[in-house]
């Protein structure tokens, strides 16, 4: 059987019909292929709608677990940040941002045998020592602060210099130290002050001699 179209009379009709040689080049490749020119398995597979609700799931874990990673990092950078300000600002003389995250039931310890160690209980008493330590001149600073464990249950540790200057502007007195404290929920519950203790006492003389009379 004869084809009804010979090659030269499609070639001539495909000129003399720009517009149909795309669909007869595509007529032949279908039939010789099977499939459409330019067809992917891949690309269709790739796009399929089930293979994205397939995938939501484990970009949605992946995210959680960034989120709950950075979690821990961004609390603890909101501790130093709280514990740097309240001492800077302690250095100035006000007092409220450090006492404001005490806890009503506080416990202070200041370790040794001198004027100034003892267990406070209580944001009176507590405030009252930080009072009379700023009163006598003695400033802290601090230089270094750790802090681990979650929101309830926060361990800090906080290392600082501290000194006290006399009125004319010498330098009575200069330690180092540490402190360890607890906190949960944003108050300080427990906190204690380990430092030079020699020092400490031969500072006792000059806060006998200069500490106001009722303090």
């Amino acid at each position: 059987m004869r084809s009804e179209h010979t090659a030269p009379e499609t070639a001539a009709t495909c000129v003399a019909n720009p517009a149909d040689l795309g669909s007869a080049v595509r007529k032949q490749a279908r039939e010789a292929t099977g499939r459409t020119p330019f067809s992917s398995v891949h690309s269709k597979q790739a796009m399929r709608p089930g293979d994205h609700r397939q995938s939501a799931p484990l970009v949605v874990a992946l995210l959680v677990a960034v989120v709950f990673g950075l979690l821990p990092a961004l609390y603890a950078w909101t501790v130093r940040s709280m514990l740097y300000r309240t001492s800077r600002r302690l250095r100035e003389g006000d007092f409220e941002p450090l006492f404001s995250t005490y806890a009503d039931d506080i416990t202070f310890v200041f370790p040794g045998h001198n004027p100034w160690a003892g267990e406070f209980r209580g944001r009176e008493e507590v405030e009252r020592w930080v009072r009379r330590v700023y009163q006598v001149g003695l400033r802290l600073e601090s230089h270094e602060i750790l802090v681990m464990g979650p929101p309830w249950n926060t361990t800090v540790c906080l290392r600082f210099t501290d000194r006290c200057t006399a009125p004319d502007g010498t330098i009575v007195y200069t330690n180092r130290g540490m402190v360890f404290g607890k906190i949960a929920w944003g108050k300080i519950t427990y906190y204690e002050i380990h430092e030079d203790t020699e020092k400490v006492v031969a500072l006792d003389a000059y806060v006998a001699s200069h500490e106001p009379t009722g303090a």
